[in-house]
């Protein structure tokens, strides 16, 4: 991949060894990595480099700039005998500005080769129908996630993919860019409780009492000329993962949308507002109705054994609920950070599940009845949910 050469051939960029991790849906370390990187930052744009965008794909063979790159000797590895000689590269190496760009185009053209089509709408997907068989695979740097409907076409995907990279192979999609996937017989439940965890750590809000909803009613957002200014990294990188956590929470959207329009001069109002959204993403992970689901169960049993003393014997009972987190916990027997607090309820309404007594079903929430009860609402759907009530 590189070789000496006298340094005043070409402008050079240090190089420096790094040692990423893989990790799993539960934070642990499955793989240690030991990389050559090239420091990318000392690269002139026009000189050394041109084009960097990287999904924008070219077939023919990608030219590094048109030009000759050296690497600094990373220490440790300096020639004795030729100290001020540079390492001549012979393919991209990791931290230049082109490594992308040159990455993707290497990665895309071989699927191109052996049947696959590239997306319309996304240049990172690629799909192949064979005699009404489909195979998915979508490209992010040098993971891919795939799918097909036949097992054939899989395994001959991963053969063909082992004879001409490098790869290793993690199983059934688990964790992904930080979000969690679990897989259930007929549904895809995505959620990014690990994620969440490590948000609170990170800005320090891990024991900061917790808020029901992401905003007040009466608070109005404006630019704040007067307030006391704050770290912009510290916002920018709140701001940041709070837009990484709306791929599993869209509830919180609109706000962080709102919020990332005050980067370039946040004030302490501003931050106290990106605060309370985590506090109140910090709440809903505790599960609260996912508890108020475990009371309703008890007075369902009750409300069951009544029926039971009068002859009647009713089937499973079907408890809707319009939290799609709390459905799936009950129905996923595997242990969540965030609900050590609700252990016993939700073992209790786990067993309810597994004995088939209670099966609790996603409504959503415009169609949920209970509201009625529990909240006042407008006046077209109090009128729908008393029709639907029969009152």
């Amino acid at each position: 991949m590189i070789n000496l050469m006298n340094s005043a051939v070409k402008k050079t960029s240090f190089s420096a060894p790094i040692t990423p991790k893989r990790n799993d849906e539960h934070g642990n370390v499955t793989r240690n990595k030991a990389r050559l990187v090239a420091h990318g930052y000392t690269q002139v744009e026009g000189i050394d480099f041109e084009e960097t965008f990287a999904p924008v794909a070219r077939l023919e063979a990608y030219s590094l700039g048109g030009g000759v790159c050296g690497v600094a000797q990373p220490k440790g590895f300096v020639d004795a005998h030729h100290p001020e000689y540079v390492y001549k590269l012979k393919k991209v190496l990791h931290g230049l500005k082109q490594t992308p760009r040159a990455w993707y185009e290497r990665l895309t053209v071989f699927p191109l080769k052996n049947g696959y089509i590239r997306g319309s709408v996304d240049n990172t997907l690629f799909i192949r129908n064979e005699k009404g068989k489909m195979m998915v695979a979508q490209i992010y740097m040098d993971d891919i996630v795939f799918e097909g409907v036949s097992n054939q076409m899989v395994k001959q995907f991963v053969q063909q993919m082992e004879r001409e990279f490098e790869m290793s192979m993690v199983g059934e999609l688990k964790y992904f860019l930080g979000i969690q996937v679990n897989q259930m017989k007929d549904s895809i439940f995505i959620f990014q409780l690990k994620y969440t965890k490590i948000l609170f750590k990170k800005f320090g809000l891990e024991t900061a009492s917790s808020n029901r909803t992401p905003m007040a009613t009466h608070v109005k957002i404006t630019k704040d000329d007067s307030g006391n200014s704050v770290d912009i990294s510290k916002y920018r990188s709140m701001i940041g993962s709070l837009l990484h956590l709306t791929a599993s929470r869209p509830d919180i959207a609109h706000l962080v949308g709102v919020c990332a329009k005050f980067q370039t001069d946040p004030k302490e109002s501003h931050l106290n507002l990106v605060k309370r959204i985590i506090k109140y993403v910090q709440d809903t992970v505790n599960h609260t109705e996912y508890t108020a689901a475990g009371s309703a169960c008890t007075q369902l049993l009750w409300m069951k054994q009544m029926l039971e003393e009068y002859g009647v014997k009713p089937g499973v009972i079907t408890l809707y609920c319009d939290n799609q987190s709390a459905t799936c916990i009950s129905k996923n027997p595997a242990q969540h950070s965030r609900t050590k607090h609700i252990d016993i309820m939700h073992q209790f309404i786990r067993e309810l599940v597994e004995d088939e007594l209670v099966t609790l079903e996603h409504v959503s929430i415009d169609k949920q009845h209970a509201d009625i009860f529990t909240k006042g609402v407008d006046v077209n759907q109090f009128e729908y949910l008393r029709v639907a009530l029969g009152l």
